[in-house]
């Protein structure tokens, strides 16, 4: 992340890389974003994960697609000089092809993602 920047920007550029990442299925520049304690809490997990795990159930699931992750309308509220909660609005799709049929399928998700942020 760019030092330059403001604490809100900072939060946002970091967003934007994990979509990113995500999207180019970059595992481990994806596993050097977060620390290893950093925790990840997806609703159809039935349980948090830690980094590692988390990043190891993103590239089986994400095994098979394609992805375009779109996060907006980011509202931060800081609390203290390195902790943070950010809630913004999502969209996704991934696509895939079907091995039997040769179509393409199409997942549509959205919803938010309701983070907080520590530096270290």
């Amino acid at each position: 992340m760019s030092g330059d920047l403001d604490p809100r920007a900072q939060l946002v550029e970091l967003k934007a890389r994990y979509c990113r990442l995500v999207d180019e299925k970059d595992w481990e520049a994806l596993r050097a974003l977060f620390a290893p304690e950093a925790l990840f809490d997806v609703p159809v997990w039935s349980e948090p994960k830690l980094r590692d795990a988390a990043i190891e159930a993103y590239a089986r699931t994400m095994a098979d697609f394609e992805s375009v992750h779109t996060v907006t309308m980011p509202l931060v509220e800081f609390a203290g000089a390195d902790t943070a909660r950010v809630d913004w609005r999502m969209e996704d799709r991934l696509y895939r092809t079907d091995p039997e049929s040769g179509a393409t399928v199409l997942c549509h998700g959205f919803g938010h993602y309701a983070d907080r942020f520590r530096r270290d």
